[in-house]
């Protein structure tokens, strides 16, 4: 119900990762042939208008910064719902429950993983590449972005980790966060039983 209640704002910040991430690509498109054609002072011309290269880059920038913001917010919100479901259901590990996502990586173990990159950046940054590894603060969560084939210094990690889930609609996304309910409710007699799309009631198992 945690991510149930959430759906509004989780959502938007889906669509926000890929749509912002979508644009930054297109926009660095288009500039990559500026930077040879005109030294990277030069104007390019779409669709009939004049777009110079500052504005394009500008633009780049801030699509960029809001997919970061927008993966490392998705991950976070996730983060303290699963959390608090770690709580309630003690000694079960949500870690260890839900669809494996990348090489064997179950995804609410990259949730935490991501989580922790975000709360802890500055940190992360401040650690050597060559340390970071056995950093007693960040080693278990750079353990995951290792097998998940990210950088612990990346701050776009989140967002390539959003983007490449390859799933087109934020439902589906849910339904994989859902899967951690139905499996702590296996054999307890009790199931997730649905009232309507994407609301959920308790009911007995049949």
């Amino acid at each position: 119900m945690g991510i149930r209640s959430r759906r509004d704002v989780l959502q938007t910040l889906f669509y926000d990762t890929k749509n912002s991430a979508a644009e930054a690509w297109e926009l660095h498109r288009r500039l990559e042939p500026l930077e040879v054609r005109y030294g990277g002072g030069g104007a390019a011309v779409e669709a009939g208008n004049i777009m110079p290269r500052h504005e394009l880059l500008n633009a780049k920038t801030a699509a960029e910064a809001t997919a970061q913001d927008a993966a490392s917010a998705f991950v976070l919100i996730l983060d303290y719902a699963i959390r608090r479901l770690r709580r309630a259901i003690k000694p079960i590990d949500t870690r260890t429950l839900g669809p494996q996502v990348r090489n064997g990586v179950r995804l609410n173990d990259a949730i935490w993983a991501l989580a922790n990159q975000a709360r802890h950046a500055d940190e992360w940054l401040a650690v050597p590449a060559a340390d970071i590894d056995n950093d007693p603060d960040a080693r278990n969560s750079v353990r995951v972005f290792r097998t998940l084939a990210l950088d612990p210094h990346d701050l776009n990690a989140a967002r390539e980790f959003v983007c490449g889930l390859n799933v087109n609609s934020y439902v589906a996304v849910e339904e994989m966060l859902l899967a951690t309910a139905h499996a702590v409710l296996a054999g307890t007699g009790w199931r997730l039983g649905m009232v309507s799309a994407g609301t959920y009631l308790l009911e007995p198992d049949r």
